[in-house]
Formats: C-alpha cells, structure tokens, sequence
C-alpha cells in the first residue's frame, strides 16, 4: 500500500507540470469539451502504461542507445515547432461556426482524440524517458522493493488519470464562459509554448 501511496505522490508534480500533453489536453477541453479532453488522457496515460510495463519486463533497453535517444529529440523537437508555429497562425484566422455531430462523428472525434494522446506520450523522448526511467528511479531512489513495483506504476498512473479527468471537467466548463477572442490568445500563447519546448529540445541534445 505504501508503494501505491508513493506512487500517488510523484502523480502530482506531473500533472502540474506544462507540455505537449497539458497543451492538448487545455486545447482540446476548451474547444471540444469533456469527453474529447477525456479521449486525450486515456491516450496519454495508456502509452504511458504500456512503457511502463515493457520497462518493468526489460523489454526497451535499446532506447538507452544515445544515438536512437539523439535522433528521436531531434525530430520530436522539429515536430513540437511545427505544431507550435501552425497553432500560431491558425489562431490569426477566425473560426466557423460549430456544426451539430452525429453519433458516429462523435465517436470517431473521441478515438482521433485518444490517438492523439497515445502519439503524442509515444513521439515525445522526454516523456518515453521519463516512464522508462521511473521504475529505476522508485526502484533505486524511492527504495520501492521490485516486487512493489507495479503497485507503484498503478499508484502513479491512477492518480494522475484522475487528476487529469478533474482537470478536463474545469476546462470544458471554462468554454462556456471563455469569450472567442480569449481562445485565440490561449492558442497563441500555447502555440509560443510550444515553439519555446521544440528549440529547447533541439539545443539541448547538441
């Protein structure tokens, strides 16, 4: 249990911290609402398990390959700026007006949602690393023994998912309250964001 607990604890500095994740997830809550957020962060934190998992079984150790780790910041980096730099200009543009979805769209908006969330945990080295690295890091540095360790993950990642669900709640509420002119400057100023992560990615692998 003090295992589960601890991994709850480590769940709070990453749902508050800011990146491609927490972009999308305030993006999408803001613009589409609860259950598209939701999609996100199922897709966000089923990624994050399944790395996890194949961390715990020992099956990604050749991603600690520093050429493989050099060439996915790279090209992460040069995908966060493009996504940057097209938030920006598509936010100078204004909106049309929101057409009424069927069932089948709305289904088909929550599984591209999820997947957007899945690609974006998968795509992003400073996440894969993170999960890859935080079952040595409650191992070793937490003292969390190895038999603990799922219980751990299960603690970290249900926390987090739940977290993040109360987050999308706040954020799909804010949309009925949030003037359209607002939104433009959120996603400008998320499009900066993430312009300023992508160059810091690049610089820093160099």
């Amino acid at each position: 249990m003090m295992a589960f607990l601890e991994g709850a604890l480590v769940a709070l500095p990453l749902v508050l911290s800011v990146g491609p994740g927490f972009i999308a997830q305030v993006e999408t809550g803001v613009n589409s609402g609860y259950r598209a957020c939701a999609s996100v962060v199922g897709g966000l934190y089923s990624c994050a398990l399944l790395i996890t998992t194949a961390t715990y079984l020992g099956l990604v150790r050749f991603l600690d390959n520093p050429h493989l780790r050099f060439g996915l910041s790279l090209v992460n980096g040069c995908f966060i700026i493009v996504w940057g730099t097209v938030k920006i200009i598509s936010s100078h543009f204004p909106s049309g007006p929101e057409k009424p979805a069927g069932r089948r769209r709305a289904g088909y908006a929550s599984l591209r949602c999820y997947l957007s969330g899945f690609f974006l945990t998968l795509s992003n080295p400073i996440s894969v690393f993170f999960w890859i690295n935080i079952i040595s890091l409650a191992h070793l540095n937490f003292g969390v023994p190895k038999t603990s360790l799922p219980l751990f993950s299960a603690g970290l990642i249900v926390t987090a998912v739940s977290l993040d669900m109360s987050k999308c709640g706040l954020l799909a509420k804010s949309r009925k309250v949030i003037k359209p002119r607002v939104l433009e400057l959120v996603s400008r100023a998320l499009g900066v964001v993430l312009v300023v992560m992508g160059a810091y990615l690049i610089v820093r692998v160099f």
